[in-house]
């Protein structure tokens, strides 16, 4: 029984640089957006998406999965525009249109908006609205687990620990419980399907996309020297909590790519 649509794992791809091999740096994937309705249909526009904070680490390759060469890594260059958009508002997330017969594009449906196939959750509270404890997958790419006879992304199960603030606009991010090791940055996170759900609720039935790995969150401990009061040591630990960019923030950022392009 799959809950994870095939399609995911090949819509999410490495982003790096290349000398002489190929090194990760983060990761990226596959989004299809709406654009505005042109009398009776509505068209499409392909893009990757990532974090702005990847996209601003001077990438120059993406690394995927050719659906029939295979393994492949090509310039950022010919499979996109090259041209990041980051979000208006300062959110981590930055989206670049893919080329018209970009390599990415070939034999996967971009008509379709969502992650690579399928809906795009909202957190808005239309529609479906994850809360607290909802299962979710993160596809990614650790860093030291991408070689060549490492061609597919990692999925990590965990579940929603905080977004009430998102969702009352305290904050711009909300927080899953799943480790996110560096690479994973720019992964997407989906909700997972659940056939049950408690009385008065909606049972969520499809893998939707909800938001963009961020950060991992550390804990901190500075140890004071007692004969100067000065701090001498800081300690981190890994919390096991991942910062999240909501789907709303690729949207906005999508909005400004297109608002830029129509006033060229």
């Amino acid at each position: 029984m799959a809950l994870i649509p095939p399609g995911y794992l090949t819509a999410v791809v490495s982003l790096g640089t290349s000398d002489n091999s190929f090194q990760h740096v983060g990761t990226g994937f596959l989004y299809a957006h709406p654009l505005p309705k042109k009398q009776d249909w509505t068209p499409y526009r392909a893009y990757l998406v990532t974090n702005e904070h990847v996209a601003a680490d001077a990438i120059t390759h993406v690394r995927f999965n050719d659906l029939e060469a295979g393994l492949t890594v090509m310039p950022i260059g010919a499979v996109t525009t090259g041209a990041w958009t980051f979000h208006p508002q300062g959110a981590d997330i930055a989206v670049t249109p893919l080329l018209k017969h970009s390599p990415l594009s070939k034999g996967r449906d971009l008509q379709e908006p969502g992650i690579y196939l399928g809906d795009v959750c909202t957190t808005f509270g239309e529609g479906v609205q994850p809360l607290e404890g909802e299962g979710v997958f993160v596809i990614g790419f650790p860093l030291g687990l991408v070689g060549d006879t490492r061609n597919y992304p990692i999925v990590r199960y965990g579940v929603i620990a905080r977004i009430q603030d998102w969702i009352r606009r305290h904050q711009d991010t909300f927080l899953i419980d799943v480790p996110a090791f560096p690479g994973n940055s720019g992964a997407p996170v989906v909700l997972k399907p659940e056939t049950t759900a408690l009385a008065g609720t909606r049972p969520i039935t499809q893998c939707l996309l909800v938001g963009v790995i961020s950060k991992q969150l550390r804990s901190r401990e500075v140890a004071v020297s007692e004969r100067t009061g000065e701090p001498r040591i800081v300690f981190q630990e890994d919390t096991g909590l991942a910062e999240v960019v909501p789907v709303e923030m690729v949207h906005e950022a999508v909005m400004q790519e297109v608002s830029g392009e129509e006033s060229k």
